[in-house]
């Protein structure tokens, strides 16, 4: 089986010409991903939605392969508000760089929301260290949700050159 190189990942900070790629990024993950939802937004809905967001964020990073965007992580203050991977694209360290892009920016505890469904996803997170909170029920999209918490002396600490 041939591998994917991870080095050939570039994480930068957002740039409006991006905008569009970041959005199907997300659409397209979600559609994967949120396979038990009732209802799904539209590639155009999304790009819009994403549009708005965007002055909610107090940062947006993308990772690139190849030119292309495949990864999101949207930061407001301390709190993960978006972290996506494109399906096509999982499981090769995308996320654990965008993770640890955050750890890099966040100086106080991190916070998530991810759907209690979404096991994946919590799987992920919690190998990352978070811990789940509490359990509740999302305003937006009115589906049971899990806040999970990371404390800075409980972060992974980067492998010593």
């Amino acid at each position: 089986m041939i591998h994917k190189d991870r080095a050939a990942v570039k994480l930068r900070p957002f740039a409006p010409a991006h905008g569009d790629a970041a959005a199907d990024v997300i659409h397209r993950s979600t559609s994967a991903a949120y396979s038990f939802m009732t209802w799904t937004h539209s590639r155009q809905g999304t790009r819009a939605w994403f549009a708005a967001a965007l002055e909610d964020w107090t940062q947006v990073w993308l990772a690139e392969r190849d030119g292309r965007v495949v990864g999101v992580l949207c930061l407001q203050d301390d709190h993960i508000d978006q972290l996506f991977v494109d399906s096509g694209d999982q499981r090769l360290g995308i996320g654990s760089q965008l993770i640890a892009k955050a750890f890099e920016l966040c100086a106080g505890p991190i916070t998530l929301h991810t759907f209690q469904k979404n096991q994946a996803a919590r799987a992920f997170y919690e190998k990352h260290g978070f811990r789940a909170v509490d359990f509740g029920v999302s305003d937006a999209e009115g589906e049971p949700d899990v806040l999970y918490r990371l404390e800075p002396a409980e972060r992974p600490q980067p492998d010593a050159p």
